[in-house]
Order: C-alpha cells, then sequence, then structure tokens
C-alpha cells in the first residue's frame, strides 16, 4: 500500500501522464550571431583570406549598425541564412536607404576614406556600394527634348510664301 501513495504522489508531481518531448526550440539570430556569419561567409571566398583582426573589426562593425539601426527580425535572419554575395545583396534590400548609408558610412569611415561610389564597386553587403538612382520620373521620360528651330538666312522677300489670291486678276 505503502509504494501505491509513493507512484500516486509521483503522477501527481508530475502533471499525471507522460509529457511528449517537444521540438527543441532554437532563438532567434542575433545580431552577433548575424555579423560572424555574414563575414565568415564573405571572408571565405577571399583568397588570401583577411586577417582575424579585419574580420572582427568588420564583425564588429555590422554587429554595431545592426543593434544601433534596429535592422529588422528579417533582415537580420536573412544575413544569419545567408550562403554568399547574391544573398547578401538580397538581404541588404530588407534594410532601409537610412540603415544601408549609415553602413556603408561607417565602413567607409574603418577604410580610412570617403570614396565617392563608382559603378564598378560591388553591391553585397559588407562592401560598400551607392544605392541604385531613384528612376526617372514618368513624365520626364515621356517629353522629347526640343526640337531646334531651322537658321535662317536673313528676310524673305515680300509676298514670298504667300498663296496668290484667287480673285486678284486671276481666272
Amino acid at each position: 500500500m505503502r509504494t501505491w501513495r509513493i507512484s500516486l504522489a509521483l503522477v501527481a508531481a508530475c502533471g499525471g501522464s507522460a509529457k511528449q518531448a517537444s521540438a527543441p526550440v532554437t532563438a532567434a539570430p542575433t545580431c552577433k550571431s548575424a555579423a560572424e556569419h555574414m563575414i565568415d561567409e564573405l571572408a571565405s571566398t577571399k583568397d588570401p583570406r583577411p586577417s582575424d583582426d579585419i574580420i572582427n573589426k568588420q564583425i564588429a562593425l555590422i554587429r554595431t549598425r545592426c543593434e544601433q539601426d534596429a535592422w529588422s527580425p528579417e533582415a537580420v535572419q536573412c544575413l544569419a541564412a545567408m550562403q554568399g554575395t547574391a544573398d547578401a545583396d538580397r538581404c541588404a534590400t530588407m534594410l532601409t536607404e537610412a540603415q544601408q548609408g549609415a553602413l556603408v558610412r561607417d565602413q567607409e569611415e574603418a577604410a580610412g576614406h570617403k570614396a565617392e561610389p563608382s559603378g564598378e564597386e560591388e553591391g553585397a553587403m559588407g562592401r560598400a556600394a551607392a544605392p541604385p538612382p531613384p528612376p526617372a520620373p514618368a513624365a520626364a521620360a515621356a517629353t522629347p527634348p526640343p526640337v531646334p528651330m531651322p537658321a535662317t538666312r536673313g528676310p524673305k522677300p515680300k509676298g514670298a510664301g504667300r498663296a496668290e489670291d484667287p480673285d486678284q486678276g486671276g481666272e
């Protein structure tokens, strides 16, 4: 009888029935883990691989911008899962213009220069790139350029270019 009471107490303490194992809950990626993954992916494509000092500075820069500029959870998740520069470009589209601008500004400052963006710079995150120019307004694109006026050689003689009046001496 005593063992029955202990069993009943154990069942009551454990909630009455056997619990099923739940799937492990994975935490959403952080700015730190996303920055580490992103820079590691981009650095792995370089030959020779950048030094640990350069890699750590880039990780710190990306992490700081992510945290201070409050990058969206979707952008952080994208960076944490990226597999190459094409993914980095796609992830960059998830940032606002202000977030992209702050990232590029800090990267240029870290590189020790304030370069004007050129068309030759690559666009993946982690590398300086200019945002694409805004599209031209539709009205401006539809308006043709003005047509230049033909040159004149001087005044026309009187009556030149006038149609003859049939009431003046004609048949």
